[in-house]
């Protein structure tokens, strides 16, 4: 149905768009494995149906179905609060979309594809910035107690880089 495509379209532009896309960092670094693209484009479709199955949805309610949603098909937590800004956006088109309103439904998703293309994303992997203190305390450590209480940390570390005035430049670690 025209209602669902275009839904499905503005979910999937949102969720891939902005400064913060967690989405389109997993994508691009194969967090999903190696069908991370057809799992973002499956995600779209199926948060465009959670939109069309469930009648007066809230805010955080959407937040949290794409937190659970990005933890389950990505192993990916998302804390930077970029989740809510996206469910809001996800939440106004969908009632754009209800309205009639396809041509600001259109609009505003090519506003959002310019957006995207003026971020440049960095991903690096790395160590926690207290980790090499925990090293040097069990180094020191005779007993060799506390090697077992240090859990191991790889954090990947996300710089945005955009060539908007705007934003200078912001960090996520995943």
């Amino acid at each position: 149905n025209k209602l669902g495509y275009v839904l499905t379209k503005a979910v999937f532009t949102t969720l891939t768009s902005g400064l913060v896309s967690g989405l389109q960092i997993a994508v691009d670094n194969g967090f999903g494995g190696q069908y991370s693209q057809q799992k973002a484009e499956w995600m779209a479709g199926v948060l465009a149906q959670y939109f069309l199955d469930n009648a007066d949805l809230d805010t955080q309610e959407v937040e949290d179905y794409i937190s659970e949603l990005m933890y389950n098909e990505f192993d990916t937590v998302i804390e930077d609060g970029s989740l809510a800004e996206v469910a809001a956006q996800t939440c106004t088109f969908y009632n754009l979309c209800c309205r009639g309103q396809e041509a600001e439904v259109r609009d505003r998703i090519q506003q959002l594809a310019e957006k995207r293309q003026r971020v440049r994303v960095e991903v690096t992997k790395g160590e926690s910035p207290g980790e090499e203190e925990e090293e040097e305390e069990e180094e020191g450590s005779e007993d060799g107690e506390g090697s077992d209480e240090a859990a191991e940390v790889s954090l990947t570390c996300v710089t945005f880089l955009s060539v908007d005035a705007q934003c200078r430049g912001a960090s996520l670690c995943l």
